[in-house]
Parts: structure tokens; C-alpha cells; sequence
């Protein structure tokens, strides 16, 4: 009894809201003021519901003042500039140290700059959110105890200022206590470490494949160049301490070698030459340890280059597989295609074109994980989130829902919205047909145009819509739709957006509405625009400012509109040309191909009559008599304005002959039903 009066009062109330439309509508017609339509009180909706909605879809919530999103974009620089300086100490502090390079007045004041820069970059960690179990934290006590749990000792001891300590001790006395000072900067080299977890931070930052495929040949490379460095410093720092031994160095060896000396850059490029070839060869014996000390610096370094060394080989071929099994699995599917294409003995172009079609989809699917992919990730809030936030602006592009349907409404109709792909060529929607489908253009180009003349109405691009009148009122097309490019649309069927609002009556009600008020074909309370004069409320098939010219060659018609003009106001003819007009219908009367008289025809056209009855009634030259003859309108169109044509170019030659100024009309304004 409960679910039977549900039901009944669910009735009751779609009957009340059928009422108010039909008694407004009654009301329009007996004004015949079909531009003041309104929206019944029961479906008026409140603009506050769309701006709640535009709100979702960029709110940005922050619960602590003066705290930097690690996303920010500032931050990410600031991150840059960071590395930059560590990559600068990594190499420095070690070849100074190894090779006693002594610094420069200017260059240690640089040095101290540096370390400003890390005291900040500090500052700047204690004011930077950060993820935690996919939660981002935006309490400063647990940012502080965050940081100061992971890498703020470590950041303390690599941003001390040595330099000023060593500048500041001349005296003789504290030599040995400066040497160890000295050393301790290579305690700054512990902020590299911290180098991989700010390259991933910017890799999720920018998300972009070709900057992912950067940021692995950078950090690659930098690793191989930094263990060579620091090895070739670690040996020449061992060597030069064993010097005194009796079995000599590499260093002292070659230093006799050469009589006049080697320099500290000839040095350093041999080091790093002895680095790269235990690295990755078995050396080649110019450069070899000589002492104890020597050979376990040496063995030490192998052990470390070679275990990066086959670390680097097995990530290389890993890669390497991926994308082996990737073109393996594309030359699978284009094999089966094309095996299966020749079985059906398919025409040549119709293999191009599904052999196109697969490319483009291979490439897109490879482009990015999958958005299906994503989602079975997510649970169902995230997923509805994702779905308002991607699919509500989408949905906003058309005016209709934010005038009239609720937020709720909206949001459950965004899940509905599914991706669909065209190739070049296909049509999308024929004029005269009956669906409900409404269209969201995301990449590609789609031309409208009339069916029967072929005549393009517009070139529609990304982010435009088309089928609004079929969705909304369930009228027929009014125009065909065809794919230009390779386009991808988001769809939404009228079927599947009732069957989960079902819950809703009142929706039902509203496209009753919609119906109902664009029963005249009157589409303003749709907001539809006419292609051609751009006025709200009728189509461009039922346009009365506009004439529609698709047997005259286009060119042809740029050609004469370019010659509209007066060339010399002078010298002119006096001569002027009526204006042509044409009767832009596409009823029953006018369509081309139908048998009819031609008073039937053209009843005001009477030199066009005239025209018609000669014809029918000329003279055979064969047999040298008369009889009627049945031809269809449209080879006397083509006739008549063939004759036009051939008209206007005669006139024009004569009056480039006279060497007069001449005028043109437009001949897109000329038919078969001109006026001589």
C-alpha cells in the first residue's frame, strides 16, 4: 500500500507539472508571443546551483596561512635552483679537496651564497606541505615534526658555512685544525642525496611523458659523471698521500714522464680518463696502482662503478623488453588486420582507411594510462568527484543544464558521458533522423552541412556541441554531421540519462517541456543560433536570410564577389543589373526532381516559365518536329544558370573591350527563379 500511494502521489505531482506546462503554453500561442517563453514555477532552477558547481570543480582548500603547496610552481623553481647548487658542491667540494685548490676571494663569497640559499631552502621546508598515506598535510606542527624526522640534520650539516671558518683562521698555529675543517665540507655532499626525491616531486609535478623520458636520461647520466668525478678524486687524493712510499706512484711516475710537468688539469682529465675505463673496461695498464694504499682505493672504486654498472644494464634492458612488447603487440594486431582484410577481399581504400583509423587509436591508447584504468583504482567518491570536476565543465558548455536542470541532476549525468572515436569521412548524425544523442566535441573538426545540396553550413572545432534540438525535443535532424579530421566526442544518449534519473520525474517533465514549447520549430527557449545570421530561435535550413547556392562553382563565386566593386568611380557605366532574389524553401513545391507545370512552379517567374514551354515544345533537328519532351527541374536549373553565367561573362568582356568600368553582381544570390 506504501509503494501503490508512492506511485500514486510520484503521479500526481509529473500531472501537475504537465498542467503548468500546457497552460503556459496555451497562454504563448493565444499571445502569439512565442519569444517570452518561461520556464514553469515547478522548473525554474536557481543560478546559485551552477555556481556551486563552478566553486567544486576549482576549490583549492588551505587550512594553514603562509604554508607553500609543494606543488605550487614557485616551489618547483626554487627545487631547480636547489639542484643546481647541489650538483655545483658535488663537484667542487671534492675537486678542491683532492687536487688543494685554493679558492678564490670572489668564488668563497659565492660559496657563502650557497649556503644562504640552503639556510632558506630550510625555512622553506618548515613552511611546505607534503603527502602523506594520499592525504595532503596542511598542520604546520606535523610539517615540522615531518622534517624534522627526515632530512633537517642532515640539510644542517650540509648548509654550514665552512668557508668563513677557514677564511677567517690565518694563523699558522691552527694549520692542522684548518685542515680538518677543510675536510668537514665534504659533509655538504650530503644534501645529493636528497637530489632523487626532488627530481620525482618535479617528475609528478609536470606529468608529461617526454619530461619523465628527460628527467631518466638526466638522472642517469649525472650518476655516471658524479661516481666517475668522485673516484678519480678518491685515487688522486689516496696517491698523493702515498707519495712518500718507496715503491713510488702513478702520480710521481708520471710526473718524471714529462720534464717540464704536468698541470692540474691535465691531472684531473687523467684521473677521470683512469675512473671511466675501471668503470666500464678492465683498464688498459697506462695508469695502474703502484702501493698498497693504491690498489685497495682501486679495488674499492671497481667494486662500486661495477655495481652500478650492471644495476644501469639491467634497468637498460628492462626498458628495452617494455618497448619490444609493446611493437610486438602492435605488429600482432596490424598483422591480424590485414590478414583479415584480404579474406574479405576489402577495396584498397577501405584498408587505408581502417589501417589509418588503427594507427591513430594505437597512438592514443599509448599516450597516457587509460582513464577506464584509472578509475577501477578509485573508490566510488573519488570516481563521482573526477566525474564533476572533468565531465560537470563539459557538461556546462551547453546553456540548457545550467538554466534548468538541478546540480544533482547534472552530476549524475556526468558518469553517463562516454568517449567516442571517428576517422575522416564518417558521419556522425544524417539530416532527417530520429536520435538522441548529444554531442561534446574534445578533439578534431566536424562539418555540418545539408543533406540533399551538400551545402557546408559550419566547420564546428574542439569544445563546440551539436544535437541539442534531437537530445532535448526529440525532433528530427535537421542537418548531417561529418568528420573532417580524426575527432574524438563525448556522447550522452537520452535514454541512459532517463533511466538514471528515473528517480526524478520532474526531468521527464522538463524534456516534455522542451518538447512541447519547440513545436513550431521555435528554438529559443534552447538558445539555438542560425549558422548563417546568427539569431536566436531557427535553424539554418529554415534561415529566410540566406540562400543556399550549391550548383555554381565556389571559385567561380569568389571570383565574381571579389569583382563587386566599382573600379573607377568616373568612368563608370550607368548600367545597372536588377537584383536577383531567390526563394530559399526546401518545401514540397520547391524540391528539385518532381513533374509540375511550370506556372505551378514558378508562378511569379514568368520569363522563367517562357523558358520552360520552349524547351518542352522546341524543334528536333532530327525528324524537323515538334513534340513534348519530359525533363526534370533540375536540368532546367542547371541550363538556366549556365546561360547566366555565360551572360555575365560576355557582358564583362565586352566592357573590359570598351575599356569602362564595369559591375558584378553576387552570383550566389542567383537561381533558376531570377528576375530579367
Amino acid at each position: 500500500m506504501d509503494t501503490i500511494g508512492r506511485k500514486s502521489a510520484v503521479f500526481g505531482e509529473s500531472q501537475k507539472y504537465l498542467l503548468e506546462i500546457q497552460e503556459q503554453i496555451n497562454r504563448i500561442k493565444e499571445s502569439n508571443t512565442p519569444s517570452s517563453i518561461d520556464e514553469p514555477r515547478a522548473l525554474k532552477r536557481k543560478n546559485t546551483e551552477t555556481l556551486h558547481l563552478n566553486n567544486l570543480i576549482d576549490e583549492k582548500p588551505c587550512d594553514e596561512k603562509y604554508l607553500f603547496n609543494q606543488e605550487n610552481r614557485w616551489r618547483v623553481a626554487w627545487d631547480i635552483l636547489i639542484i643546481i647548487s647541489v650538483l655545483h658542491e658535488g663537484f667542487i667540494i671534492p675537486f678542491s679537496l683532492a687536487f688543494d685548490y685554493t679558492l678564490s676571494s670572489s668564488y668563497l663569497n659565492f660559496e657563502i651564497a650557497i649556503s644562504l640559499i640552503f639556510f632558506v631552502d630550510i625555512g622553506l621546508c618548515f613552511n611546505t606541505t607534503f603527502f602523506r598515506s594520499g592525504i595532503t598535510i596542511n598542520s604546520r606542527k606535523l610539517i615540522t615534526i615531518n622534517y624534522l624526522q627526515s632530512w633537517f640534520i642532515l640539510d644542517i650539516i650540509s648548509s654550514f658555512p665552512y668557508e668563513i671558518i677557514i677564511s677567517g683562521s690565518p694563523s699558522a698555529s691552527l694549520l692542522k685544525i684548518l685542515k680538518l675543517i677543510r675536510f668537514l665540507r665534504i659533509f655538504k655532499l650530503a644534501r645529493v642525496l636528497k637530489l632523487r626525491s626532488i627530481f620525482v616531486k618535479i617528475e609528478e609535478i609536470l606529468s608529461s611523458e617526454l619530461f619523465s623520458v628527460f628527467i631518466v636520461i638526466a638522472w642517469t647520466s649525472l650518476t655516471i659523471f658524479f661516481i666517475a668525478h668522485w673516484s678519480a678524486c678518491t685515487f688522486y687524493a689516496f696517491s698523493k698521500a702515498s707519495q712518500n712510499d718507496s715503491r713510488g706512484s702513478w702520480i710521481f711516475r708520471i710526473e718524471l714522464e714529462e720534464e717540464m710537468g704536468i698541470s692540474l688539469q691535465e691531472k684531473y682529465i687523467t684521473t677521470l680518463y683512469w675512473a671511466f675505463t675501471t668503470m666500464y673496461t678492465v683498464g688498459y695498464g697506462d695508469i695502474h696502482a703502484l702501493n698498497s694504499i693504491e690498489r685497495l682505493v682501486a679495488i674499492m672504486c671497481m667494486v662500486i662503478t661495477c655495481g652500478y654498472y650492471a644495476y644501469l644494464l639491467g634497468k637498460i634492458s628492462s626498458i628495452v623488453m617494455a618497448s619490444h612488447q609493446s611493437d610486438q603487440k602492435k605488429r600482432d594486431i596490424t598483422l591480424g588486420v590485414n590478414r583479415y582484410m584480404k579474406k574479405l577481399r576489402l577495396p584498397k581504400e577501405l584498408q587505408d582507411k581502417v589501417k589509418r583509423y588503427i594507427d591513430y587509436v594505437g597512438l592514443e591508447q599509448e599516450s597516457c594510462f587509460g582513464e577506464e584504468d584509472v578509475l577501477k583504482l578509485l573508490s566510488d567518491n573519488l570516481r563521482d568527484e573526477i566525474s564533476s570536476r572533468t565531465h560537470g565543465k563539459i557538461l556546462l558548455r551547453c546553456r540548457v543544464f545550467p538554466k534548468f536542470f538541478p546540480l544533482s541532476s547534472i552530476t549524475s549525468m556526468t558518469k553517463l558521458l562516454r568517449l567516442e572515436t571517428f576517422a575522416p569521412g564518417d558521419g556522425i548524425l544524417a539530416e532527417g533522423e530520429r536520435s538522441r544523442k548529444l554531442y561534446f566535441i574534445s578533439t578534431g573538426s566536424v562539418n555540418i552541412f545539408h543533406q540533399n545540396t551538400g551545402c557546408a553550413y559550419i566547420i564546428l572545432n574542439k569544445n563546440e556541441i551539436f544535437g541539442e534540438i534531437g537530445f532535448f525535443t526529440g525532433h528530427r535532424r535537421t542537418a548531417s554531421a561529418q568528420c573532417e579530421s580524426f575527432t574524438e566526442v563525448m556522447t550522452l544518449d537520452w535514454v541512459m540519462a532517463i533511466e538514471k534519473l528515473q528517480k526524478q520525474p520532474e526531468i521527464f517533465d522538463l524534456f516534455q517541456f522542451f518538447k512541447v514549447s519547440c513545436e513550431d520549430n521555435n528554438y529559443k527557449i534552447l538558445g539555438i543560433q542560425c549558422y548563417f545570421c546568427n539569431e536566436n530561435g531557427h535553424v539554418a535550413k529554415k534561415c529566410t536570410n540566406m540562400v543556399i547556392s550549391s550548383r555554381v562553382d565556389m571559385k567561380t563565386v569568389e571570383e565574381y564577389r571579389a569583382r563587386h566593386r566599382m573600379i573607377n568611380p568616373y568612368t563608370g557605366s550607368r548600367a545597372k543589373r536588377r537584383t536577383r532574389r531567390i526563394q530559399r524553401k526546401f518545401d514540397k513545391i520547391n524540391i528539385v526532381g518532381i513533374e509540375r507545370e511550370p506556372e505551378e512552379q514558378f508562378p511569379l517567374n514568368l520569363n522563367l516559365q517562357k523558358k520552360i514551354y520552349n524547351y518542352h515544345t522546341r524543334k528536333d533537328t532530327k525528324t524537323q518536329s515538334r513534340r513534348e519532351r519530359k525533363t526534370s527541374i533540375q536540368v532546367i536549373c542547371d541550363d538556366s544558370e549556365d546561360e547566366e553565367l555565360k551572360d555575365l561573362t560576355l557582358i564583362d568582356t565586352k566592357k573590359q573591350r570598351d575599356d569602362s568600368t564595369y559591375y558584378c553582381d553576387d552570383p550566389s544570390n542567383s537561381s533558376a527563379s531570377s528576375k530579367h
